[in-house]
Formats: structure tokens, C-alpha cells, sequence
């Protein structure tokens, strides 16, 4: 019989009641489940003080962790998490961050720090939850560590300030293309196995650049496909118990990984770049378990959710190299659905997804059976009719002690999980029933419920940034003046919000699916053009 040894790096108070600490900061699980202040060393393999440490209870609150470090035994540090400071209309500490400890920035690079910041990162913090797992929470601790990363992140500040401005498009260029050879260089030149926070984070917000600046649908994707090779290595050497720096498992072509992303048009496939050696993960009660950290839940939602708009978009070769969505999501469900954190609700860890979750799983298989041209007309059948009967969930009794705004928040995740389960179901019957006119009574009724649901999100929400692909599933459908016009106003108010170009494709392309001047529109027939949806990069 395997015993688990207790790790001796994890925090003192697990350390102290002897038991398997999970790591996972700033608070670990079994901290937050027994309601204990969760003490850390400041120096690794720093020894546990037996003659003075003692655990502590705290009061059981779902809305305020504790975490305590100690440098000796007389030395010590407590910093209070609150829930209340994520809210994206309050970001706290990072609005005031145009800083990097140990770095001197120039008056250009300070500036675009902030714009990153308040701007940038802003646009891409959906959902209400703890700041460690958020946009700005994973990319603080990450900005001194990395000159490439500082760089891809002025770059996307650069491309937020060219929304609207003219006189700043030449200097998001000249960004853009400063970050690519600083991440060129500091890969040759730094022992870089591929798998680094920063490098899959870099991967991520360049492809949420590439769609924000307007660059092609094929630039995007490229990114995209590039972050999931490195997630994969990363989930694998984890379940293999190896180190994120352990090389004896992969390979990483850092020749090749320049070649891949300098020319998004090659046929090179990303895992050519990247070669990792497999790993059975087992099924059922034998499959292995694993630890996942706030960087981990980050990254596979943030990837989730633009893998899943991008795959009824993307060009046929991009698919080509995209996972099934059947296969992705049971592959990476286990850190999608696992707290990190005790929260009051348990979607809560997801911050991107949020309650939407199941929605975006959802639409990524709509959008691949609708690619596939009906090789899973089962699987349409049965999510056609399970996203039939969606309703709107409700939230726990936990929430009623959460700030009113707060549990605003909450109900526009939920709200978006029913848009988003409206829309699949919208875009499967026409790919059940091709031959259906836009005046389907079912196909209307979706609209309906869509656009009823939306109006209920107000206006600028945070969780605008993640509901382009139902508008755009709607507004392919809508029959009414007055809901075309409720479809522009909210495109533009995402244009605005996000500072994004895509804005734009979505009004073109709905201009194409009503008609003008004569020329009657495609209607919902639209959503099987692939001329027309390969315009768009959402």
C-alpha cells in the first residue's frame, strides 16, 4: 500500500496538524475548509518553529481569508483577502500599479503599464470572484520575472489605446513587434522548457491582442493553438509528479516555436514545437489526483472560452489542429470544476467562465458539429433538446451575505449561462434542420428569449466581454427593427467597453444577414456560410 509523505514545503499549519498540504496559495484547501489562518515560510524549506507556532481558528466567513507568513518567530506578516475588492468597478491595488519592483521603466513603458492595467486587463475580467484568480491577480506576480512578458503585456496596453485613436496605431505596431523579438531572445537565451506561467499567459492575452487590434481570425487562432500545447505539457508532467522544469519529459524547439509564430500561415502543426511523452491518466476513482493553482484555472478558462467562440469562426486548417470539444473538456474538466478556493457558489473559481461554464462547453460543441457537417447528429439531437428546457438558475442562500452590486455580478454570470444555452440551441436547429427559414417559430422564440435575457445584463457589464458569439447568433435571426436596433446598440457598447475591432466585423456581418437597400439579407443561413463567419474574430 502506497503512503502519501507530507510535504515539507507546504504551509506551518499543516505542517502543525499533519496533514498533506496542497500548496495552493494564498490559501491553501485545507486551510479554507477547517477555517484556520494558513502560515507560510518566507524562505523555502524554512523550518517549522515548534516552541512558538500556534494554529489558529478564524471566524468562518466565505468572504474573508486570511494568509500569515513568518519570516522567524517573532516575525510575522497577516494579509486579509475580501471578496468585496474584486469587483471590476473597484480593482483595488492594481489600478494604482504603474510599478515593477526591481525594474526601471521609461515614461512610454509606464504609461502602457497603466493602460494595461486600467485598460487592458479591465476588458478581460468577466466574472466576480477572488483578485488572486483574476486577469490582474496572475499577471502582478508574473511582471518582474519576465522581460518578455513586461513587454507582451505594454503591447496590449498599446493596442487598447489605439481604439478609436489614430495616433496610436503606429506605436501599437511598433510594440507588437518589440514583444515578439524580446520573446524570441529570451527563450534562446533563458531556460525556457515551454511551459512557464508566463509564456502561456504571453500566448493567451496575444491572441485576445490579435482579435481586440483587428489582426486576422488565422493570428488569433495561431496563439491559441500555440497556449494549448503548452497547457497539455504542463498537465501531463503535473500528473506525471514532475516538476515544471524537469526536461526529462519533453522537448521544446525553441528554432521551431519562432518559426510557428512568426508565419500564423505555415502548416506546421504546434506540436512540433513541443513534444511531450503521454501519460495514462486513468478513469473513474483510479484517475489521478493533482493540485491545481489559481495560474492553472486562469489559464485553461481563459482558453476555453476562445477556443470555444473561435471554433464555428476559425479557418479549416485552424480546426484541423483544434482539440474536439468532446475530447477537451472531459481532458481538462477536473481543473475546470475543482475550488481552489471556498466560495459561496463553487463556479465562482472560474474566472473567466463563471456560471457559464457548461454554456460555453456547450456552444463549442455546437460549433464543431455545425464544422462537421452532421458526423455527431446524435450528440446535436440530445444537446438540442437539453438546451430546450434551460432555464435561469438561482443563486444560494451563502450569496445573501455578499454586497448587493456583488451578487449583481453573479446573476449576469448566471444570465449569461442561459444566452449562452439559447444561442447553441438556435445555431443546432438550423444545423438539425438546414433547410429552416429565419422565421422559424422556434428559431424566433430563441431570439426572444436571448435578447430578453440580455437586457437584463446592464449596459457596459464586465460580463459584456464574453457574450459577442449569442449577440451574434441572434443577430443573425432577428426579424424586428426593434431588436436589430437593441443588437447594434449592445455591439457597440462591447466595441467601446472591450476597445475591440471586432465590433465592427459583428455590424458588418449582421448588415450581410438582414439585407439593405434592396438586397435581401441570408437571414440565419448565415451561420453555415463560411466566407461570412471567417470574417469575423470574436
Amino acid at each position: 500500500m502506497k503512503v502519501e509523505r507530507r510535504v515539507k514545503s507546504g504551509c506551518f499549519t499543516c505542517r502543525s496538524r499533519k496533514k498533506k498540504c496542497d500548496e495552493s496559495g494564498p490559501v491553501c484547501r485545507n486551510c479554507l475548509k477547517g477555517s484556520f489562518e494558513c502560515v507560510w515560510p518566507q524562505r523555502r524549506n524554512q523550518t517549522l518553529p515548534h516552541t512558538s507556532f500556534k494554529v489558529k481558528k478564524i471566524k468562518n466567513n466565505k468572504t474573508v481569508f486570511i494568509c500569515v507568513s513568518m519570516e522567524d518567530e517573532k516575525t510575522v506578516t497577516r494579509k486579509r483577502y475580501d471578496l468585496a475588492i474584486s469587483c471590476r468597478n473597484d480593482p483595488g491595488p492594481t489600478s494604482r500599479l504603474y510599478s515593477i519592483p526591481g525594474v526601471i521603466l521609461d515614461s512610454e513603458s509606464a504609461m502602457l503599464l497603466k493602460a494595461f492595467m486600467q485598460g487592458f486587463v479591465p476588458s478581460i475580467t468577466p466574472q466576480f470572484t477572488l483578485p488572486i484568480i483574476t486577469p490582474g491577480g496572475i499577471a502582478i506576480p508574473l511582471l518582474p520575472i519576465s522581460s518578455a512578458f513586461r513587454e507582451v503585456c505594454f503591447a496590449c496596453g498599446a493596442s487598447y489605446l489605439a481604439w478609436k485613436n489614430a495616433s496610436m496605431v503606429e506605436l501599437a505596431q511598433k510594440r507588437y513587434q518589440r514583444s515578439m523579438k524580446t520573446l524570441f531572445d529570451e527563450i534562446k537565451h533563458q531556460n525556457v522548457d515551454g511551459s512557464e506561467d508566463w509564456l502561456v499567459y504571453s500566448m493567451l492575452i496575444l491572441s485576445l491582442r490579435e482579435k481586440y487590434f483587428g489582426a486576422s481570425n488565422a493570428k488569433c487562432t495561431h496563439h491559441l493553438i500555440a497556449a494549448y500545447q503548452m497547457m497539455l505539457k504542463r498537465r501531463h508532467e503535473r500528473l506525471n509528479g514532475n516538476s515544471q522544469h524537469d526536461h526529462s519529459l519533453s522537448q521544446f524547439d525553441k528554432m521551431k516555436f519562432e518559426q510557428y509564430l512568426t508565419h500564423p500561415s505555415t502548416e506546421m502543426d504546434a506540436n512540433e514545437f513541443l513534444v511531450y511523452d503521454l501519460v495514462d491518466e486513468g478513469s473513474g476513482e483510479t484517475r489521478k489526483q493533482v493540485a491545481f493553482t489559481a495560474q492553472d484555472k486562469y489559464m485553461v478558462d481563459s482558453f476555453a472560452y476562445n477556443y470555444s467562440v473561435e471554433l464555428l469562426l476559425c479557418t479549416e486548417q485552424a480546426l484541423g489542429k483544434f482539440p474536439s470539444p468532446f475530447d477537451f473538456f472531459d481532458d481538462f474538466r477536473d481543473i475546470m470544476t475543482t475550488p481552489v478556493f471556498d466560495l459561496p457558489v463553487e463556479w465562482m473559481n472560474n474566472p473567466i467562465l463563471g456560471a457559464a461554464r457548461e454554456g460555453f462547453e456547450v456552444c463549442a460543441k455546437a460549433s464543431w458539429i455545425a464544422r462537421k457537417h452532421g458526423n455527431h447528429r446524435h450528440e446535436a439531437e440530445l444537446l438540442y433538446h437539453i438546451t430546450a428546457h434551460e432555464t435561469v438558475g438561482d443563486l444560494p442562500m451563502e450569496c445573501n451575505q455578499l454586497q448587493e452590486r456583488d451578487i449583481t455580478h453573479l446573476k449576469c454570470s448566471l444570465l449569461t449561462r442561459m444566452i449562452l444555452m439559447k444561442a447553441a440551441h438556435l445555431l443546432l436547429r438550423k444545423v438539425l434542420f438546414a433547410d429552416i427559414a429565419t422565421d422559424d417559430p422556434i428559431i424566433q422564440n430563441d431570439v426572444e428569449t436571448i435578447l430578453t435575457h440580455l437586457a437584463l445584463i446592464p449596459n457596459y457589464h464586465p460580463i459584456c466581454s464574453i457574450i459577442p458569439w449569442p449577440i451574434m447568433i441572434a443577430g443573425s435571426a432577428a426579424l424586428h427593427e426593434n431588436q436589430r436596433q437593441f443588437i447594434r446598440k449592445r455591439t457597440s457598447e462591447i466595441g467601446d467597453y472591450v476597445h475591440t475591432h471586432y465590433s465592427y466585423q459583428m455590424l458588418e456581418f449582421f448588415e450581410k444577414a438582414w439585407g439593405n437597400q434592396g438586397v435581401p439579407g441570408m437571414g440565419c443561413d448565415i451561420l453555415l456560410d463560411r466566407p461570412s463567419l471567417e470574417k469575423l474574430c470574436i
